[in-house]
């Protein structure tokens, strides 16, 4: 339903309601406190795009995070950050 290839930031889920998930091996973000300053940013810029890109799709869903932690997201080796824990986000139908 949200496929990375058109940009969600979700881990590759497989098998039955999405119980098994495959995904390449991440950084929490708590390993990034102590990077220079230009990394740190670039990660709150994700952070903050990924919020609202959440609450505006073409779907006509808006998803919400109901609980922040900071060991919900991770990154990869090319610094993109991705949604690791996502038993935090409700959805809502925008059409019913």
């Amino acid at each position: 339903m949200f496929p990375g290839t058109e940009g969600w930031p979700f881990l590759r889920y497989h098998g039955s309601c999405g119980r098994m998930m495959v995904w390449a091996g991440s950084k929490p973000l708590r390993s990034l406190f102590s990077s220079p300053l230009e990394r740190r940013a670039d990660i709150a810029y994700q952070l903050l795009h990924i919020t609202q890109s959440l609450s505006s799709n073409s779907l006509q869903f808006s998803l919400f995070y109901t609980r922040v932690s900071e060991d919900m997201f991770g990154t990869l080796d090319d610094s993109r950050v991705f949604i690791v824990d996502t038993s935090t986000i409700g959805i809502v139908d925008l059409q019913e």
